[in-house]
C-alpha cells in the first residue's frame, strides 16, 4: 500500500497545483475584463453626456431662436409649394452648420414636424415626408415638450446615438431638432481615451432591426458582420479594421459561449490568441435601443500582451508543481505587473477616479483625483470617502444612510449625478459630476468606481445666465436688442408694457416701427451714429 501512496499524494498534489493555477489564471482574466468593461461603460456615459452638453449649446444658440421657431409654426398651415420654400429656407440657414457639426462626428441633423414627419434630413435632403415617430420613441417623448438624449436609435438612413429638442410657441409643441451621434464618434473618443491600451473598437448592428425601420437605400452601406450572420456592420467602419481583428471575428463566430451571448443578448467577454502569441481581451457590450430591444453591441479588441506569457507560465507551472513556492510567486509578480497596467491607464485619465470597498473605504485613487481634491494619495488611501468628502447643500457632512452613491452602488446599482458636493482638503467646496459603478467578483459585489469632475465652473456660468436673463426681464425701463441690421432681436416686458407691442409682433422688424413723426430724419441719424460708435444711446 505505501508504494502507492507517494504516486497518490504527488498525483493530489498536482491537482491541487493546478486547481489554483486555473482559478488564479480566470480570476487575473477576468479582472482585467471586468475592469476594462467597467471603465468602457463609464467611458461611454461620459463621452455621450460631452456630446448632450455641446449639443444644447448650439441648439440653444442657432436653432431655438424666434426667427426659426415661426418658420417652423409655419408649416402646419403651409401648402406641398410652401413647404418646399420654407425647407429651402432652413437647408440653405443651415448647411454650413450641418457641415461643421458632420466634423465632429454629429452624423445626422434633421427637422421633424409636430406630426411626427421628417421635414429635411439635411445627409439627405432628398427623403422627406415620412412618419417616423413610430419607429421612433424618443420623438413621441419630446412632442410632448422634453428634451431626450444619449439613446441608441435605428433611423431611416443610419442607427445613431439620438438628441432630439422641442421647438415650442405659446406653449406648443411646433417641431423637433433631431441631432444623431456616428458610432464613430465613440470609437474616436474611446481610442483617445485608450491610447495607453491600443484598444480598437467595433459597432454591430442588429440585422432585423436595421431592415425592418431602414430606407431600402440604405441597405448598401452596410456588410455582413464575420462575428454572426445575424448582425451587420458598416463598410465605412469595416474598412478601418485589421486584418488581425478579421480574424478575431472568424474565432469570436466560431465560439459558443459568444454566440449564445449574442442570441440572448447579453454582454459577454472572452480572451482569444492568434497565431504568433498575440492575444486580446475581448467585451461585446449590449447597446439597448429606446424601446429596450439589442439594437447591436460595442465591441472592445484590447491587446493582453501577458496572456499568453500567462497561459505557459501556468502550464509550466502545472508540469513543475513540485516548485509550488516559485509559481505563486511568479503568479504574484505576473498579478502586481497586470494591475499596474491598469493602474497606468487610470493615471492617464482626466477625470478623477477612487475605488472603494463595501464597507466605502478608498482602495485606489489616480492623480487628477488627488489633484482636485487636494489630498495626497497616503492621505486619501484607507479614509472613508464618505466622511472625508461627500457634503450636503449647506456644506456638512451628512449620515452615510442619505449618500446616494453609496446607496446605489452598494446595491449593485450605477449612479449618475451632476448635484454631489466634494469638499477639498483646503475646506473648498466642490460641485462635482459623478459617475459610479459597483464592481462584481464571482457574482458577488466587491466594491465601486467613482469617476467625477469639477463642474463648478460650468455651474457658475449657468447661473449667470439665469440671474442676466432674470434682470434683463426685470427692469422698469423698456429694453431692445437689435443685430447690426437693425432687426429687433428681444424685447422685455417693460417694453411691452410702454409701447403696447407684445414681443411676437416686433420680433424680426425695424425699431422705425417705433416712430412717432416728433423727430426729423437729423435726429435718427445722430441717434443710430451713437448707438453704433458707442454701443448705446
Amino acid at each position: 500500500m505505501k508504494r502507492f501512496q507517494l504516486p497518490l499524494l504527488l498525483l493530489i498534489l498536482l491537482c491541487m497545483v493546478g486547481t489554483i493555477l486555473f482559478i488564479n489564471y480566470r480570476y487575473e482574466v477576468d479582472s482585467h475584463q471586468q475592469l476594462f468593461k467597467t471603465t468602457q461603460q463609464m467611458a461611454v456615459a461620459s463621452i455621450l453626456d460631452s456630446y448632450q452638453q455641446m449639443i444644447e449649446v448650439i441648439f440653444e444658440e442657432r436653432f431655438n431662436t424666434p426667427q426659426i421657431i415661426s418658420l417652423i409654426a409655419q408649416t402646419k398651415h403651409a401648402n406641398e409649394s410652401q413647404l418646399a420654400q420654407i425647407r429651402g429656407k432652413l437647408y440653405r440657414r443651415f448647411y454650413s452648420t450641418y457641415e461643421n457639426l458632420h466634423d465632429k462626428d454629429i452624423r445626422t441633423l434633421q427637422f421633424v414636424l409636430a406630426n411626427g414627419k421628417s421635414f429635411l434630413r439635411f445627409n439627405r435632403p432628398d427623403l422627406f415626408g415620412d412618419t417616423i415617430s413610430n419607429d421612433r420613441p424618443l420623438l413621441n417623448k419630446v412632442l410632448k415638450g422634453e428634451a431626450q438624449g444619449g439613446i441608441l436609435e435605428n433611423g431611416r438612413i443610419y442607427p445613431c446615438y439620438r438628441y432630439a429638442f422641442p421647438l415650442i410657441s405659446d406653449g406648443e409643441v411646433v417641431g423637433i431638432v433631431d441631432f444623431g451621434i456616428s458610432f464613430d464618434a465613440i470609437r474616436h473618443s474611446l481610442s483617445r481615451v485608450n491610447q495607453v491600451t491600443g484598444s480598437n473598437y467595433s459597432f454591430i448592428i442588429n440585422r432585423d432591426l436595421l431592415e425592418s425601420i431602414s430606407h431600402p437605400s440604405s441597405r448598401n452601406l452596410y456588410r455582413n458582420s464575420t462575428i454572426s450572420n445575424n448582425y451587420l456592420i458598416e463598410h465605412q467602419l469595416y474598412s478601418h479594421l485589421s486584418r488581425e481583428i478579421d480574424e478575431i471575428d472568424s474565432a469570436l463566430q466560431n465560439s459558443q459561449s459568444i454566440q449564445q451571448a449574442l442570441d440572448s443578448g447579453n454582454s459577454s467577454a472572452t480572451e482569444i490568441c492568434l497565431k504568433g502569441s498575440k492575444c486580446y481581451s475581448i467585451s461585446l457590450q449590449t447597446v439597448m435601443d429606446s424601446k429596450q430591444r439589442t439594437a447591436g453591441y460595442i465591441v472592445n479588441y484590447t491587446p493582453m500582451e501577458d496572456l499568453h506569457y500567462l497561459r505557459q507560465s501556468h502550464l509550466s507551472a502545472f508540469l513543475l508543481g513540485g516548485l509550488l513556492l516559485l509559481i505563486a510567486g511568479f503568479a504574484l509578480y505576473r498579478w502586481l505587473l497586470s494591475n499596474q497596467r491598469l493602474r497606468t491607464i487610470s493615471d492617464h485619465m482626466a477625470e478623477g477616479m477612487y475605488v472603494m470597498d463595501p464597507s466605502g473605504s478608498i482602495l485606489y485613487v489616480n492623480p487628477t483625483a488627488c489633484q482636485l481634491l487636494k489630498y495626497s494619495k497616503q492621505e486619501l488611501l484607507g479614509q472613508d470617502a464618505h466622511v472625508l468628502l461627500h457634503r450636503d447643500s449647506t456644506g456638512h457632512a451628512f449620515p452615510h444612510e442619505a449618500c446616494s452613491i453609496q446607496r446605489h452602488t452598494l446595491n449593485g446599482i450605477n449612479y449618475k449625478s451632476d448635484e454631489e458636493l466634494f469638499r477639498c482638503r483646503d475646506g473648498k467646496i466642490i460641485r462635482a459630476s459623478v459617475v459610479s459603478s459597483p464592481l462584481w467578483r464571482n457574482g458577488r459585489l466587491s466594491g465601486s468606481v467613482v469617476l467625477f469632475r469639477d463642474i463648478n465652473a460650468e455651474y457658475e456660468v449657468k447661473q449667470r445666465l439665469l440671474r442676466s436673463d432674470v434682470a434683463f426681464s426685470s427692469l422698469a425701463e423698456g429694453v431692445m436688442v437689435t443685430d447690426d441690421k437693425g432687426r429687433i432681436q428681444a424685447v422685455n416686458r417693460a417694453f411691452s408694457v410702454i409701447t403696447g407691442y407684445p414681443e411676437k409682433d416686433v420680433l424680426g422688424k425695424n425699431p422705425r416701427l417705433l416712430k412717432s413723426g416728433q423727430h426729423d430724419d437729423v435726429f435718427y441719424q445722430a441717434l443710430w451714429h451713437q448707438v453704433i460708435h458707442t454701443g448705446g444711446w
